[in-house]
């Protein structure tokens, strides 16, 4: 299977996180997940995370994401494809909300109602 987060010689890797839980998601919600660059560096990304049932805010967060050598795990420079891509996806709201930001079915019980 895929894993997008290995590169080649470098993997994405979460190196902070900051998040608030509101108020919890139920069997069936319909949720949003809204996804924002708020910091885009050399070797690391800020991602804003938000959770939404209907115009209920559950989830507020935001997370740091860096690049680091495979082999050595130090920081190394975000590859420059990628550094690209979140750049300009980020000043193109069209192709942000294509790539990130989405709306689906979530916690369905797979138990058989009594």
């Amino acid at each position: 299977f895929s894993k997008p987060a290995l590169m080649s010689d470098s993997q994405l890797v979460v190196v902070q996180l900051d998040v608030k839980y509101l108020m919890p998601a139920m069997l069936d919600d319909t949720l949003r997940i809204s996804v924002e660059l708020k910091e885009l560096k050399k070797a690391s990304f800020w991602l804003k995370q938000q959770v939404y049932r209907e115009t209920d805010l559950l989830i507020d967060g935001n997370v740091r994401l860096a690049a680091l050598d495979k082999l050595s795990k130090k920081l190394v420079p975000l590859p420059k494809d990628i550094h690209e891509c979140l750049s300009k996806a980020s000043r193109n709201n069209k192709l942000w909300d294509r790539l990130w930001n989405r709306t689906w079915y979530t916690l369905q019980s797979s138990h058989p109602k009594k």
